[in-house]
């Protein structure tokens, strides 16, 4: 387990067959916080298998207790320079509360 895991245009490549999985380990892998960017639908990109639309991975990831931390997914998309990132990138956390 790590206190922050980043897995940045991924998913996107990984068959649909073996995603529950994936998703799995990086919401257990994920103590504290998760940096994600999954591909949306018509995104190009090479080797795409599995694009997926926004409320599709917040919804995905919820289920495992990580929810979308909105001030901080907006100031990462913000500063990022790739296009990508700027509508892709979410910053999720659990509540440790």
């Amino acid at each position: 387990p790590h206190d922050v895991v980043v897995c940045m245009e991924v998913l996107e490549h990984i068959p649909k067959a073996y995603e529950a999985h994936v998703i799995e380990r990086l919401a257990c892998t994920a103590v504290r916080r998760l940096v994600l960017s999954w591909a949306g639908p018509h995104q190009p990109g090479n080797g795409h298998v599995n694009l997926r639309n926004q409320s599709y991975v917040r919804a995905a990831f919820a289920a495992h207790g990580l929810l979308v931390r909105e001030g901080d997914t907006a100031a990462l998309r913000a500063v990022s320079t790739l296009p990508w990132y700027r509508t892709n990138a979410l910053v999720f956390a659990r509540d440790l509360a």
